[in-house]
């Protein structure tokens, strides 16, 4: 990520991706960083003098996150992903309620993609870990046991498989065993081989928030969500 110092032209270049100056000065307007600049081609330098957003730059250069992104919504997503335990437990669908009560348009599909970006970027990985097993029904979700779970998947399709029914009544079947649709997540785990990293970017996100004066709060969502004893 860009510091408060001075850079070679050639420094710049790699870490903006132009060698346009025109190019690197709208750049560095539009991710709100302060700068000076000396000399004329190669040996122009540039002098950063004041980060306005320190998160919201890392996010584009560090992350590769596009600077026409809503930094707010994506700084409380990083925020609960990395912080809120119980966030994890959310679907990605209830997820997208959550956000939408806070008066951000953040959907399903979108923080899916958010979070393969930090997990691209060695933040949290998702292809460890645990999984959370649930039934979900009738605007409730509860915690179910790994083995209800598979049960409840396996007969389905038995089901389908002997030919005597369709989606829909193996679906049923399936529902009347877990008790309502069985779903699985997997637990979003921080990867410990780049906590450094992960150090770095949550105190960005840390300072964005407390500069914002934002209030931080745990992350409900309006489902009845209760655990299974």
């Amino acid at each position: 990520m860009l510091e408060v110092k001075t850079y070679t032209k050639q420094e710049m270049t790699v870490i903006l991706g132009t060698t346009d100056n025109q190019a690197i000065r709208r750049k560095l307007e539009r991710y709100e960083v302060k700068y000076t600049s000396d000399g004329w081609g190669k040996k122009r330098t540039f002098t950063i003098t004041h980060i306005e957003n320190k998160f919201k730059l890392f996010c584009i250069t560090d992350l590769g996150i596009s600077a026409a992104t809503n930094f707010e919504s994506l700084r409380d997503l990083y925020y609960y992903a990395l912080n809120d335990e119980n966030f994890e437990r959310y679907p990605y669908a209830e997820m997208e309620d959550i956000f939408k009560a806070k008066g951000y348009c953040l959907a399903a599909s979108t923080i899916s993609s958010y979070l393969k970006i930090l997990e691209k970027n060695d933040i949290i990985d998702l292809h460890i870990g645990d999984f959370f097993y649930y039934a979900s029904y009738g605007g409730y979700r509860w915690e179910i046991p790994q083995e209800l779970y598979s049960k409840a998947w396996v007969t389905y399709f038995q089901c389908l498989e002997s030919g005597n029914y369709d989606k829909k009544a193996a679906r049923a079947v399936m529902i009347e065993i877990a008790g309502g649709q069985p779903l699985k997540r997997r637990k979003l785990t921080v990867n410990a081989f780049y906590l450094d990293k992960n150090s770095q970017f949550n105190e960005l996100i840390m300072e964005s928030m407390d500069k914002d004066n934002i209030e931080l709060f745990p992350c409900e969502s309006s489902l009845n969500i209760t655990k299974q004893s």
